[in-house]
């Protein structure tokens, strides 16, 4: 490789400025400064205040006695399974698959509100229903569904203080009329939820 430009006559041979790679390792060092932030941020090692699953797992936990092997909210429940067929007019409804295969297998679950997979269905205010539809196209189809008309608070975060409200005080074995009593006043829903469970007609079954 030569070490100097071909110059005219009479001008000095000049030598090529070489290019620093400073700028490139700079920006790898961001690319990965960047990476291993987000993985920290993922893994829960920073920003330990956001709500994460693990915290509303742990906050769940914490509501009653644990049950290893059972899911921690809707802990009793049944498997079924199953077909769902649809109505000749579906299709002028919705292009969707589910409605003009002929018939769509179905898992579904059936499940009482709380975490003791033990509790009496009788005395369960909350009966809920899980479906998953899968088409012959690999579509899925999955729904969520409770017995109440309505949530008893508006978002994940309340969600997460009503739960954490109701976590036993370990000087009294139950939990802090107080803590209920704020997210009460806090949270106008809340107050129509428990109306609600005290005045509705209670499902057959």
């Amino acid at each position: 490789m030569p070490l100097f430009r071909h110059t005219r006559a009479g001008q000095e041979p000049t030598v090529p400025r070489r290019h620093t790679p400073l700028p490139w390792i700079a920006l790898i060092a961001l690319i990965l400064g960047a990476a291993a932030l987000a993985f920290a941020w993922l893994a829960g090692w920073i920003g330990r205040d956001r709500l994460t699953a693990q915290r509303f797992t742990d906050a769940i936990e914490a509501t009653g006695p644990a049950h290893p092997g059972f899911r921690r909210a809707h802990s009793k429940g049944v498997c079924v399974g199953g077909w769902f067929a649809p109505s000749a007019q579906a299709p002028a409804l919705s292009s969707a698959r589910v409605f003009s295969q002929q018939k769509v297998p179905v898992l579904g679950r059936l499940s009482i509100g709380g975490g003791d997979p033990h509790g009496a269905d009788g005395n369960a205010r909350v009966r809920s229903i899980a479906l998953q539809l899968v088409s012959d196209d690999g579509q899925q189809w999955r729904m969520a569904m409770n017995s109440f008309p309505f949530f008893a608070v508006p978002t994940p975060e309340a969600f997460f203080e009503q739960t954490r409200a109701q976590v036993p005080d370990p000087a009294t074995g139950k939990p802090d009329p107080q803590k209920m009593a704020a997210l009460l006043a806090r949270y106008p829903s809340a107050r129509a939820f428990q109306q609600w469970a005290r005045t509705a007609p209670w499902t057959d079954s």
